[in-house]
């Protein structure tokens, strides 16, 4: 098996989906690429926004957009419709992935810290987490 079959399988679907729903090829590789830039646009905001509300609920609303979005892409009847659950997958992904390095920062103790940042980091789990 080489390497990226199943996101190029995805792709594949998610576009002849599109076609089957009645949409031109300009639409089918729009809505194939569209929550890539969407969350590309607007983990932009999601970061700020994170530093400004709770961590844990931004990944809670995240994950039940990207949800949302997959549920509703699996039964859309229209391409319009597919577009905007694709919008919204992508909103949901901006908001999970602007967590990322935050959480997996917070896995390692603070004894394993080098010397000079133990020190001097304030409280590594900020109470709007917990």
């Amino acid at each position: 098996m080489e390497k990226g079959v199943f996101s190029r399988d995805a792709v594949l679907v998610l576009a002849g989906f599109t076609g089957s729903l009645g949409g031109s090829s300009l639409l089918m590789w729009t809505i194939v690429g569209i929550t890539n830039l969407v969350s590309i646009g607007f983990r932009i905001i999601s970061g700020p926004v994170a530093d400004r509300i709770a961590k844990k609920n931004l990944s809670l609303w995240g994950a039940l957009m990207m949800c949302a979005g997959c549920t509703a892409c699996a039964l859309t009847q229209g391409t319009g419709l597919l577009l905007a659950t694709r919008i919204v997958h992508g909103i949901g992904f901006a908001c999970c992935s602007a967590l990322q390095d935050t959480i997996s920062a917070w896995q390692e103790p603070p004894s394993s810290w080098p010397e000079d940042s133990a020190s001097s980091a304030p409280n590594p789990r900020p109470r709007q987490w917990q």
